[in-house]
């Protein structure tokens, strides 16, 4: 390397250097959280999806969530993310519009920084394009161990939580809705997500259903819980069909903490999940709903930490399957 090329490599050095101060300066001055009384969820494939049934959306690396949907705190897991994003960008600005030294050595440098990135945070061999699929678990986890709130990864396919939860020691409830009209996250506008959003009424029946193992059916027969889902679907494609949405065929499924869902008692804990819930569903296949198949089942997840939230629900998917006409009527 000439003397000269020695001199521009230092200078873009601290040229970096400055650029990355700034940006960690701006996420620790820009924290904006999610109050106690709202829901939240993490996710890189859905955040329009997302916004429909949370009602905040860690925005990270995105800039087009409307402000009051999106979120952001400033973990150590969210600085890395972010500042790799960001600076990813200025790579690609100055690739596009430096001289030929400053576009070959940012090439060089945003290289061996996306390469680093991968390595960081990717589990095993997995591939680049899923990179982001697999640090979901670990923004969420971040935001509760450091802040306490009640955050959940959101992931458009089972395989993808899957993933990130493996089987391990810690038991909890998966809920499962299938063979159900959820709306098109590609065909979504954030005009469309605000108007549904503004609709108390309308709103509360669509989460209604995507969140549809609640406190009101902990401890009800089988009976019961399909008559209250057949209600839950009713309401729900009245609001599919009143606000336009474009839908495809697809599965909820929720990953449950069963000891925050039954209200932490140790004493009911302990016993069986038959005499828990008094479900006949517990283990006993799919049961169908009008179109709709619902299932409950009992399984175990690796869990790194203990939540520190009351809120049950530990990670969702929402996993759309054949396309379908717009609306559910």
């Amino acid at each position: 390397m000439s003397e000269s090329d020695a001199d521009d490599a230092e200078v873009f050095g601290d040229e970096f250097a400055n650029a990355l101060e700034n940006l960690i300066a701006s996420y620790e001055r820009d924290v904006d959280l999610p109050r106690p009384d709202e829901t939240a969820a993490v996710t890189f494939t859905a955040p329009k999806t997302a916004a429909l049934c949370y009602d905040r959306v860690w925005a990270g690396i995105r800039y087009d969530i409307p402000a009051g949907v999106g979120f952001r705190g400033a973990s150590s897991k969210e600085k890395y993310v972010m500042a790799t994003g960001d600076l990813l960008d200025m790579f690609a600005d100055l690739r596009a519009n430096g001289d030929a030294d400053t576009r070959e050595l940012a090439a060089k440098v945003s290289s061996i920084a996306a390469a680093s990135f991968f390595d960081t945070v990717s589990p095993g061999d997995a591939e680049p394009s899923k990179v982001l699929e697999h640090i979901t678990r670990g923004i969420a986890d971040g935001l509760i161990a450091e802040y306490g709130i009640a955050v959940v990864p959101l992931y458009d396919s089972r395989e993808s939580r899957n993933a990130d939860y493996q089987a391990g020691d810690r038991s909890v409830v998966v809920a499962t809705l299938s063979n159900v009209a959820l709306v098109e996250e590609e065909a979504l506008t954030w005009e469309q997500i605000v108007e549904l959003r503004r609709d108390a009424t309308m709103l509360r029946h669509f989460r209604r259903l995507m969140h549809w193992l609640d406190a009101e059916l902990v401890g009800k027969s089988s009976s019961f819980i399909q008559d209250e889902i057949a209600n839950r679907l009713e309401e729900y494609e009245a609001v599919i069909k009143k606000h336009g949405f474009t839908t495809r065929l697809g599965m909820l499924e929720s990953v449950l903490d069963s000891n925050t869902l039954l209200g932490g008692s140790a004493a009911v804990a302990s016993l069986s999940y038959a005499a828990d819930f008094n479900w006949a569903l517990i283990g006993g296949g799919a049961v169908l709903v009008g179109r709709a198949a619902v299932s409950i089942a009992k399984a175990t997840i690796n869990a790194r930490e203990l939540r520190r939230t009351t809120h049950p629900e530990i990670a969702f998917v929402a996993e759309v399957k054949n396309r379908i006409n717009r609306g559910a009527g």
